[in-house]
């Protein structure tokens, strides 16, 4: 696959590496198929080091065509935390192309991600959100429109799922907000202080 930025650590042994991206005022555009804008990727970890994304000011992250996120963040194995900070403006014009994909895979560090800015994804969620025993937490306090659910969160492991929103969320095709904790009886906690949570899965 094309990235428009790649930030990649593949260490499959123990290590204190860290693979982290951090945008400011720029725009960052992509076109082909899986062509993701903004891609950090971290190995086994054996501290608390961040596969992490940052995108702030006037930053625009675009990418138009399918299986191509704007924003992908990924921890393999380890203790390595997933985080994203999004500000600007992000979206997406492709199918299976989220605006936010977070995901930690069998990592124990937890995602996190917040949004400041304006999300977009034409055809996929705003934000899609999986941890496993770190937990995930979201925190809105911009626009969020998918063109399938706003925002969906999934947990596999132990950790909770924690969603606070004061802005608008829109699922054109699916939910506003979608959080579930699938393995363990974790807690799922959303909550809304202002702003308008809307879905559609009719």
């Amino acid at each position: 696959n094309a990235y428009g930025v790649l930030a990649y650590s593949s260490s499959s042994s123990n290590s204190f590496e860290k693979s982290e991206l951090d945008i400011n005022n720029s725009i960052i555009r992509t076109a082909g198929i899986g062509a993701t804008g903004l891609f950090t990727s971290i190995g086994k970890a054996t501290n608390t080091s961040d596969s992490s994304i940052a995108v702030h000011g006037n930053s625009i992250v675009d990418t138009n065509n399918s299986s191509a996120h704007a924003i992908d963040a990924r921890s393999q194995a380890g203790l390595a935390k997933v985080s994203v900070d999004a500000g600007g403006q992000i979206i997406t014009r492709g199918t299976g192309s989220y605006a936010i994909s977070a995901v930690s895979n069998q990592a124990a560090g937890g995602v996190m991600v917040t949004n400041a800015g304006t999300l977009i994804s034409s055809l996929a969620d705003g934000i899609n959100a999986i941890g496993r025993n770190g937990g995930t937490t979201i925190i809105n306090t911009g626009s969020i429109t998918g063109g399938a659910s706003g925002m969906y969160a999934q947990n596999s492991g132990t950790g909770v799922i924690n969603i606070s929103s004061d802005g608008n969320i829109t699922g054109q095709k699916g939910y506003g907000v979608f959080a579930r904790n699938y393995t363990s009886p974790s807690d799922v906690t959303v909550t809304q202080s202002s702003g308008i949570i809307e879905g559609n899965t009719t």
